[in-house]
C-alpha cells in the first residue's frame, strides 16, 4: 500500500529536527535511518542532505510511537514531551476501544486523538492567558504547533463555501430551520478537512437573509 499525502506530511514534520541537528553538527559523511513507516534514509555530506522514501504505508499511531526514540536522540525536549503525551493518549484510546494495548489506532481514530489534544492545548492557552501566566502559555503554544503539524491542512472559508452551495442544492436546504441538517451533511462531506467553527459560520452566512 502506498503512503498517503498525510502520511508523507507527518513523515516530513518528524524529519525536520533530525536534519537540522545533523546539519548543524557538520559531521563527516554518514547515513542514518529514520524510524518511520516509510523508512527514510538521510545521507549527510557536510552541509547537504539527501532524503529517500520507500513510501511503504504505516499507520500514524505507529509512526508517532516509533518517532519517540528519534526525538530523544536529537534532544528535542518539547517534541519528545509532546509525542509521549500524544502516544499515551492514543494508548488510552486503544484500551477504551477494547483493543489489545499493543494494537494501533487506525488513521481516522488517531486524528481524533490529535484534534482532542490540539483543543486541550488551546483551552489551556486561553486559561493561562486570562491568568497572565505567560510562563505557562509559551510551552503550551510550542506543543500546539507540533500537534497541528500532524493534522491535514484545513479548508479556507471560501473553499467551504463552494462545497456548501453545492450541498445546499443537493440536500434541498430552504431555511434556517434546516441549519442542523445542513451542518451535519456538510461536515460529513468534508470529513475532517474543515474546522467546525468555519463550517458553522458558512452555514449561518448562507441561511441568513
Amino acid at each position: 500500500m502506498t503512503c498517503t499525502p498525510l502520511q508523507e506530511a507527518v513523515s516530513r514534520a518528524l524529519l525536520i529536527p533530525v536534519i537540522i541537528f545533523h546539519l548543524a553538527s557538520r559531521g563527516p559523511l554518514h547515513s542514518m535511518y529514520w524510524g518511520l513507516g516509510n523508512i527514510t534514509t538521510i545521507e549527510i555530506l557536510g552541509k547537504g542532505a539527501r532524503l529517500s522514501y520507500n513510501r511503504e504505508y504505516m499507520a500514524i499511531h505507529e509512526m508517532l510511537r516509533k518517532s519517540i526514540p528519534d526525538a530523544l536522540r536529537v534532544h528535542n525536549e518539547v517534541r519528545l514531551r509532546t509525542l509521549r503525551s500524544l502516544v499515551s493518549a492514543m494508548t488510552n484510546e486503544v484500551v477504551a476501544k477494547k483493543k489489545k494495548p499493543d494494537e494501533y489506532l487506525n488513521d481516522d481514530e488517531a486524528l481524533v486523538v490529535i484534534k482532542r489534544a490540539v483543543n486541550q492545548r488551546k483551552d489551556s492557552i486561553e486559561q493561562f492567558e486570562k491568568a497572565s501566566r505567560n510562563d505557562l502559555v509559551e510551552p503550551e503554544k510550542a506543543e500546539l504547533a507540533i500537534l497541528e503539524s500532524y493534522l491535514p491542512s484545513v479548508m479556507s472559508r471560501e473553499e467551504i463555501l463552494g462545497v456548501a452551495r453545492s450541498k445546499m442544492t443537493e440536500v434541498g436546504i430552504l431555511s434556517k430551520a434546516d441549519a442542523g441538517k445542513f451542518t451535519g451533511a456538510l461536515m460529513k462531506e468534508l470529513k475532517g478537512r474543515a474546522d467546525g467553527a468555519d463550517v458553522k459560520a458558512v452555514v449561518d452566512s448562507l441561511l441568513t437573509p
